[in-house]
């Protein structure tokens, strides 16, 4: 048999035609992850049918979304996320603190 024929499983094969949608996991601003079926993918765009529209290309990773190949991926980038929020968070106390410092340490000027 060569390529080019088909048996008749292949005729009766099911999934002739029918374009499976490739699956990528969007996080965001909120702190989710919504499961997203695309319907094309290059290295830095995808494209999907947002509710009631056209197909839509986005950005994979743009500064208000980003696409991930599994749900792993996207928890592991909002984790990330997260602990860099508390880190910025940590340096801004300190700095609140040792202004705080620098204040209390003030000492009146004479003739004040």
């Amino acid at each position: 048999m060569n390529i080019e024929q088909k048996t008749s499983e292949d005729a009766a094969c099911p999934l002739d035609g029918v374009v499976m949608p490739i699956v990528k996991w969007k996080t965001g601003r909120r702190n989710e992850i919504e499961r997203i079926e695309c319907i094309k993918e290059t290295e830095k765009y995808v494209w999907y049918v947002r509710s009631g529209s056209k197909a839509s290309r986005c950005d994979k990773h743009s500064q208000h979304e980003q696409f991930h190949d599994s749900w792993d991926a996207a928890r592991d980038y909002l984790l990330k996320e997260a602990a860099d929020k508390v880190t910025n968070a940590r340096r801004r106390l300190e700095d609140a603190n040792g202004f705080l410092g620098n204040v209390k340490c003030l000492k009146r000027p004479e003739g004040a």
